[in-house]
C-alpha cells in the first residue's frame, strides 16, 4: 500500500457531498515536517469539513435591505467544488417546522430563495446530476439560514462535489487481478448522505474490477483474506483507480466487528455519527485503515462497523444538540456491546462581526474540546447564515473550549471559553479582512501557465481558489505576516511553499508528473510525520535520507520543543510553522530525552 498523505480538515471532513465554501476541502497532502492529525480520527473531527454546503464568494458574503422581500431573501450560486463553474438545475430544500421549501439554481447556478415566511431553515438538501447531493437526516442539517423581513444575504454559494464514474482494480502484489476480493469507498461523512445514500461496499468481479462512484480525494480501500489489504486515494480527474493488496502483518488477525449503542438522557438516540479511529495513545502504531471507520446508528440507536482490525481504537458519537460521548482505548474485538451516552450541556452563543463591528453575516463554527494542550476534539462543527451575525451552539458539556470562525475573505478568528454546568455562556468574535494575495501558476522548465491549478493556504479551508486560463489567482483573508500556500493540479506534483511577502506577486512552480508515477508532494523540510499528543508531538515516519533522519530523530520520538519555545505553549500549528524554513537552514529540536539539530531540506513525497 502506498504511502499517502491525510487530508487535513477543519472539521473536517472528506468524501463529503457537499460544503460550505467557507470550508474548503484541500486535497491530501504531506506537511512539511508535519502532517496533520488524520481527518477520521475523533481528535481531529471533521476539518473540513464540512460537508455544510453554503460558502460565500471570494469577495464575501453581503447583508442589504431588500424591500421587494417582506420575508427575506437569500440569492447565491451553486458550483462545482472543482472547477468552480455554475451547476444549473440544481435542487436547494429548505425544511422549517411547517414544512419543506425548495429553490432550482438557473443559468450559471445562480438561485434565489425566498421563505414563506421569517425565520429560521435549515438547508435540508442539494442535489445535482453528476454529483454527490447533501443530505442529512431530516431535521439534523448541521447548515442553518436566518431570514429576516426586509433583508437580503448575497454572495453565497452551495458547492457540490463531482461524483464520476469509475473503475477500480484491486491486483496483488505481482499485479494479478483478485477475483472476490472485497473493496469499499471510505466515507468521511455518511451523515451528510442519509437522504441519498451512495454504494460503499463491493465485490471484485472475475477481472478483479469493481465499478462504483466518490468525490475526489476519498479513498478506495479493499482487502481479501488470501492477498491482504491496501488502499489507495483517488485523484482529481482520474477514471480508473488500482489498489494493490499486501499480505496481512503476521499480528493482524481475522477481520472483526465493533457494535453498541448511542443513547441519549436513556433513550435511543437514531442518526448519531459514530467514529471509530486508532487509538491516539498507540500512536506511531495504527490500528485498521488509516482514515478510520465510519457509521450512524439505526432507529433504536446500534451501530455496528464491520472489517475492522483487531487493537485498541478510540470512539465518539456526535448528534447535533447534545453533547458527544468519547471512550478511549476500547479493546477491539470488545467483549460486550459498546454503550455511549450522549449528554446535555450549556449554551455557547454569540456574534461575528468585522473590525467595524458590521455582522458577518455567512461563516462556519468550530468547536473544540482541549483534552490537552496539543489534543483537541471537534465537538461541533455548523455553517450559519445569518444577517445579524449570530450563532448559537446547544448542548455543550462543561469544560475547556477553543471556538474558531471562519468566513471567505477574512483572517480566521479565534477565542477560548470554559464552560460552566447550567450557565450559558456568550462569545463574540471579530474576523480581520486581512489581505489580497495574487500571483500565477506554471509548469517548471516550460513556464507554461497550469489553469485549473487548486490554490490555497495550507490549513485554510477557507482560502482555496481555482487559476484561470492563464494560471492567474487570487487569494483574500490572507494573513499579512505570510502563509504557506499549497497548490495542485492535474498531471503535476503538489506544492507546499512559504510566502512571506504576501503583497508582492507569488510564482509558483509545479513539475510534470514522471511517467507512470503518482503525484508527489514536494516542500522543504525534515521529512517527520507528526501528531499532537498531550505536550508533545510524536515522530510516526521518519523520511529515509531527509534531514529529521540525518539529525537522528526516531519513530516514536516526542518533540517537545523547537529552537526553544515549548511545542505545548507554540500549539500544533505554529509548532509546525517554526520547524519550516528555508532549504539549508536548521532547526532544534528538543526531544523528550535529548536535543538534536537538523538541517531543513527539500523533500517529494
Amino acid at each position: 500500500m502506498k504511502n499517502r498523505a491525510l487530508p487535513l480538515l477543519l472539521s473536517a471532513v472528506l468524501g463529503v457531498a457537499a460544503f460550505i465554501v467557507l470550508l474548503v476541502r484541500h486535497p491530501g497532502r504531506l506537511e512539511d515536517a508535519v502532517e496533520r492529525e488524520p481527518a477520521a480520527a475523533p481528535a481531529a473531527e471533521s476539518r473540513a469539513a464540512p460537508a455544510a454546503p453554503l460558502t460565500p464568494q471570494p469577495s464575501g458574503p453581503a447583508r442589504e435591505p431588500a424591500p421587494q422581500a417582506p420575508t427575506g431573501e437569500l440569492d447565491g450560486h451553486v458550483i462545482s467544488s472543482f472547477t468552480r463553474e455554475g451547476i444549473e438545475g440544481a435542487e436547494l430544500t429548505w425544511s422549517s417546522p411547517r414544512g419543506a421549501h425548495s429553490a432550482r439554481s438557473g443559468v450559471g447556478g445562480r438561485f434565489t430563495f425566498r421563505p414563506p415566511e421569517p425565520g429560521t431553515y435549515q438547508l435540508a438538501s442539494a442535489t445535482a446530476d453528476g454529483y454527490l447531493s447533501f443530505g442529512p437526516e431530516w431535521g439534523k442539517s448541521p447548515v442553518s439560514v436566518t431570514f429576516e423581513a426586509g433583508e437580503r444575504v448575497r454572495g453565497v454559494t452551495v458547492e457540490l462535489d463531482p461524483a464520476p464514474k469509475l473503475v477500480g482494480r484491486v491486483v496483488d502484489v505481482k499485479g494479478q487481478p483478485v477475483p472476490g476480493a472485497t473493496a469499499r469507498v471510505l466515507v468521511d461523512r455518511a451523515d451528510e448522505l442519509a437522504l441519498f445514500p451512495i454504494a460503499e461496499r463491493f465485490t471484485a468481479d472475475e477481472r478483479g474490477e469493481v465499478h462504483f462512484q466518490a468525490a475526489p480525494y476519498s479513498t478506495l480501500e479493499a482487502f481479501h483474506e488470501s492477498h491482504g489489504s491496501g488502499s489507495e486515494r483517488i485523484e482529481p480527474g482520474a477514471k480508473n483507480v488500482t489498489v494493490t493488496l499486501e499480505p496481512w502483518p503476521l499480528d493482524a488477525g481475522p477481520r472483526v466487528s465493533l457494535t453498541g449503542r448511542v443513547r441519549f438522557m436513556g433513550a435511543a438516540a437514531a442518526g448519531a455519527r459514530v467514529r471509530v479511529a486508532s487509538a491516539l495513545s498507540a500512536f506511531p502504531k495504527v490500528y485498521g485503515a488509516q482514515d478510520g471507520y465510519r457509521g450512524l446508528t439505526d432507529d433504536e440507536g446500534h451501530f455496528e462497523l464491520t472489517d475492522l482490525t483487531p487493537g485498541l481504537y478510540d470512539v465518539s458519537a456526535h448528534l447535533l444538540g447534545t453533547a458527544p460521548a468519547h471512550q478511549f482505548d476500547v479493546a477491539v474485538p470488545s467483549v460486550k456491546p459498546l454503550v455511549l451516552e450522549l449528554g446535555s450541556g450549556p449554551k455557547l452563543f454569540g456574534r461575528v462581526s468585522d473590525e467595524t463591528g458590521a455582522s458577518v453575516p455567512a461563516f462556519s463554527v468550530q468547536l473544540a474540546w482541549r483534552k490537552a494542550p496539543l489534543e483537541r476534539l471537534v465537538v461541533v462543527e455548523m455553517h450559519v447564515v445569518d444577517p445579524n451575525g449570530r450563532y448559537q451552539i446547544d448542548g455543550v458539556a462543561p469544560g475547556d473550549y477553543a471556538l474558531e470562525v471562519r468566513a471567505l475573505g477574512f483572517v480566521p478568528g479565534a477565542a477560548g471559553a470554559s464552560l460552566q454546568a447550567g450557565r450559558d455562556t456568550e462569545l463574540n468574535v471579530t474576523l480581520g479582512r486581512g489581505v489580497r494575495a495574487a500571483g500565477t501558476v506554471h509548469t517548471e522548465g516550460t513556464g507554461r501557465p497550469v489553469p485549473s491549478a487548486r490554490v490555497g493556504i495550507e490549513g485554510r479551508d477557507d482560502a482555496v481558489t481555482v487559476t484561470d486560463s492563464t494560471g492567474a489567482f487570487v487569494l483574500d483573508g490572507v494573513p499579512p505576516g505570510g502563509f504557506s500556500l499549497q497548490a495542485a493540479a492535474a498531471g503535476h506534483n503538489t506544492k507546499v511553499m512559504g510566502v512571506t511577502e504576501p503583497r508582492a506577486p507569488i510564482s509558483v512552480e509545479l513539475s510534470a508528473l514522471a511517467p507512470d508515477a503518482g503525484p508527489k508532494t514536494e516542500l522543504v523540510g525534515l521529512g517527520l510525520v507528526l501528531r499532537g499528543r498531550g505536550d508533545a508531538l510524536v515522530v510516526g515516519l521518519v523520511m529515509p535520507g531527509a534531514g529529521g533522519d540525518a539529525a537522528g530523530v526516531k519513530l516514536g520520538d516526542e518533540v517537545v520543543g523547537v529552537d526553544g519555545r515549548p511545542v505545548a505553549e507554540l500549539g500544533f500549528e505554529p509548532a509546525i510553522r517554526a520547524i519550516r524554513g528555508p532549504a539549508g537552514s536548521t532547526v532544534e529540536l528538543k526531544l523528550r530525552d535529548r536535543t538534536v539539530t537538523a538541517v531543513r531540506k527539500k523533500i517529494s513525497n
